[in-house]
């Protein structure tokens, strides 16, 4: 099945998307392990309501409801997509779902536990990144890593992520735990997300990314390098 979507502000908001026949903005959470609906949103539907993603895909949700304000009236996580491989492909705004083994060899490959993750190099240290489709900016990194002390804001990092490596990357620091990777450097690649498997899968785009409005693209070096995975702890 495909599934179409808006890269509006470098989020995943799919396209025509409606909860008990109620059309809302419902955001690709891969990272979230259960759906979210807004509490108001939903205040009419039933404990299991029927979310239609496309004119030919609908999935019946058991969702988690609570307040999201202004962000989405849902996200759609985990749950409905543990099924699938799922590639995502910024460049033409379309979601497939896999049913079965992926026969491509020519992605870089990496297993996870739990939450989709892949190892990385911020200024040449080891991390695991979760992949967080929910998240508009290159990368959101705990405060514990600021240069600047332990305080919320930006900076500057080079990053290295599937043998490519990316320099004066613009990130976020704040309110997480982990290193999380968003769409805005996601976009970069093909994204695969293997759930049965439990492997996320990364190729490099080159192809012109039309439509991105001059918003701080990441752009790559072009240098590829080894990526070792970080040490468990």
């Amino acid at each position: 099945a495909n599934v179409a979507f808006n890269f509006s502000r470098k989020q995943l908001v799919l396209d025509g998307a409606s909860l008990a026949g109620e059309p809302g903005k419902f955001l690709i959470a891969r990272a979230a392990p259960r759906s979210l609906v807004d509490e108001d949103f939903a205040a009419g539907a039933s404990r299991r309501p029927t979310l239609r993603l496309s004119s030919h895909f609908k999935v019946t949700l058991d969702p988690a409801r609570y307040e999201l304000g202004n962000l989405a009236d849902g996200l759609v996580g985990f749950d409905v997509w543990k099924r699938w491989t799922i590639a995502v492909d910024y460049h033409k705004r379309l979601i497939t779902l896999i049913d079965g083994p992926l026969e491509r060899t020519d992605l870089a490959r990496f297993p996870f536990s739990g939450l989709p993750a892949l190892p990385v190099l911020i200024d040449d240290q080891n991390y695991s990144a979760i992949v967080d489709t929910a998240l508009p900016d290159n990368l959101l990194l705990p405060l514990a890593l600021n240069p600047a002390g332990r305080v919320s804001g930006r900076g500057t990092i080079s990053l290295t992520m599937a043998g490519r490596r990316f320099d004066h990357v613009d990130v976020a620091y704040g309110a997480t735990s982990s290193v999380r990777i968003g769409n805005r450097m996601l976009s970069n690649f093909l994204l695969f997300i293997d759930y049965p498997e439990q492997w996320v899968g990364l190729w490099y785009d080159s192809r012109p990314r039309a439509g991105s409005g001059g918003g701080g693209m990441t752009v790559a070096t072009g240098k590829q390098v080894a990526v070792t995975a970080p040490a468990a702890d």
